[in-house]
């Protein structure tokens, strides 16, 4: 997982940016999961902590909610002190080519896929993804 976490937590640092990573100790040294698709949705959701993120922290938790035999819930969760997302916009992010607002758009450049190719990909791997 450090090895993941490690090219945000390098930019984030060159940004002025804390980043914080806590993990539970519960969490077994060994997981099979699909590695890619976890990474896919890491770059996506910490590229946009990244993007919209000018000055404070960015923060990544990651806590076992549930263990039982040889499967296990994990809840991953990521906090930035960024912009934020107004309250009506919160049903749509997740859509496709939804730009929470076109004036930040411009002085961040994307397409409005990050999110929903996340949620598609956790969907992929039986998991969600809530704001």
């Amino acid at each position: 997982m450090h090895q993941l976490l490690l090219p945000f937590k390098e930019r984030s640092e060159n940004k002025g940016l804390k980043f914080i990573f806590n993990y539970d100790p519960n969490l077994p040294k060994f997981l099979i999961i699909d590695k890619q698709k976890l990474t896919q949705v890491f770059n996506h959701l910490l590229d946009n902590a990244l993007k919209f993120t000018e000055g404070g922290e960015i923060r990544v938790n990651i806590v076992v909610k549930r263990k039982k035999g040889d499967r296990i819930k994990i809840l991953f969760g990521i906090q930035d002190s960024g912009i934020g997302i107004d309250e009506e916009m919160l049903s749509q992010i997740f859509n496709v080519f939804v730009q929470v607002n076109q004036s930040d758009t411009r002085k961040h450049e994307g397409t409005g896929l990050g999110l929903s190719m996340a949620k598609h990909l956790l969907n992929l791997m039986d998991s969600e993804l809530k704001v």
